[in-house]
């Protein structure tokens, strides 16, 4: 079994990654308990004599630099045509989409209209407390019409945790590299690796990706929310000679910046 060492890490270097899905809490409701709720409700819009729109912001979920709207519009004139909506978070973004998404509720509520007019919208926020609102965009169907807004706040970034234990030569010029990284903000998700060979990033002369979802049940122990698939043990390509193996831990958001785990010179 491996063993933890929780020293401290250098600091990290910017590099472009993707982003990992992560499971968001819901924060906030109007009218429902859950996400989803049978329709029409105390806080639905309806249609008017001078407008046939009608839907509702239903909730908002946050996670590290994202907020996602959920809800569902229509146009009762035009029912079996998905509704434009348009959407502000504070003064950080703004946007439309389609109300296109299944919602077998409003169907049931609304048998002219179908299943499909749910949305569920993602945007990319920095950290903050912002008001989100929500309204139904369709010039052809008149002014638009206000969905609902709901209060938020988005939660900062925390950098990865990680550490690089081990870089050795295995002979043929491969090197293999032990160690260990996760993303606090989502702690049961897998992360993602670089490890640079010859050097850190911008320096390196060869650079590769791995997982960490090995077990490590060393880092379980301290970080019991994490779980124990955190680990990474790899074995790559490197060249005849002496250099540094750098690793860095991928923040999962998609703007925060890696984690430098650690930099050992190996000889090939």
């Amino acid at each position: 079994m491996k063993h933890l060492n929780v020293r401290s890490a250098f600091k990290s270097a910017p590099r472009p990654h993707k982003r990992h899905a992560r499971a968001v809490p819901v924060v906030a409701l109007l009218g429902a308990a859950v996400a989803f709720v049978l329709v029409p409700h105390s806080g639905a819009t309806a249609a008017t004599a001078t407008s046939p729109l009608i839907g509702h912001l239903d909730s908002v979920t946050v996670a590290t630099g994202e907020v996602v709207l959920h809800g569902w519009a229509a146009d009762l004139s035009t029912p079996h045509i998905a509704t434009h909506i348009r959407y502000t978070i504070g003064t950080a973004a703004s946007g439309r989409s389609l109300a296109q998404d299944s919602r077998p509720d409003v169907g049931l509520a609304y048998p002219s209209l179908g299943t499909l007019h749910g949305f569920n919208v993602p945007v990319y926020v920095s950290p903050g407390s912002y008001p989100v609102c929500a309204s139904i965009n369709e010039p052809s169907a008149g002014p638009a019409k206000s969905l609902g807004c709901l209060q938020v706040t988005v939660p900062a970034d925390h950098a990865p945790l990680g550490h690089l234990d081990t870089a050795r030569s295995v002979g043929g010029s491969r090197i293999e590299v032990t160690g260990w990284t996760f993303d606090p903000d989502a702690p049961t998700t897998t992360s993602t690796i670089g490890i640079y060979v010859g050097g850190p990033f911008g320096s390196a002369f060869v650079a590769y990706a791995a997982q960490a979802d090995q077990p490590r049940p060393d880092v379980a122990s301290v970080f019991p929310s994490a779980g124990p698939l955190h680990g990474f043990d790899v074995t790559v390509a490197g060249r005849p000679g002496t250099y540094p193996v750098c690793v860095y831990g991928n923040n999962n958001y998609i703007y925060g910046a890696p984690l430098l785990l650690g930099c050992l010179t190996v000889t090939g």
